[in-house]
């Protein structure tokens, strides 16, 4: 299932409902009542498909905040307590469309 891009580049160009139903729908091609009882390459394919839909429409954030940790664990970044739950809590909680919206401006693309 490619990522249907008629004229659509980037994530943060979709609306938040067109964002969502992409999201959900690839989100349901992986969940388990739809995973096969015997996997093909035809059916593993379709999940990684499904994987690289969703990793497209979270615009990199889960990385971004991965990276983020990464750099406070290795010490070359200090937070305050305050930074430092709020990251945890970032990464625990689902990407929004807000999120990359948020992300976009940041990135002066909006």
């Amino acid at each position: 299932m490619p990522v249907s891009t008629s004229n659509v580049k980037q994530p943060y160009e979709l609306s938040e409902s067109e964002w969502s139903a992409k999201l959900a729908n690839a989100q349901s091609g992986l969940r388990g009542n739809l995973v096969p009882g015997r996997v093909t390459r035809s059916t593993g394919s379709q999940m990684v498909a499904h994987a690289s839909v969703i990793d497209w429409l979270h615009f990199g954030i889960r990385k971004d905040l991965s990276d983020r940790l990464k750099k406070v664990q290795d010490g070359t970044l200090v937070l305050s307590s305050f930074g430092s739950n709020r990251l945890v809590v970032m990464l625990e909680r689902p990407t929004t469309y807000k999120d990359v919206i948020r992300k976009a401006k940041r990135l002066n693309l909006l």
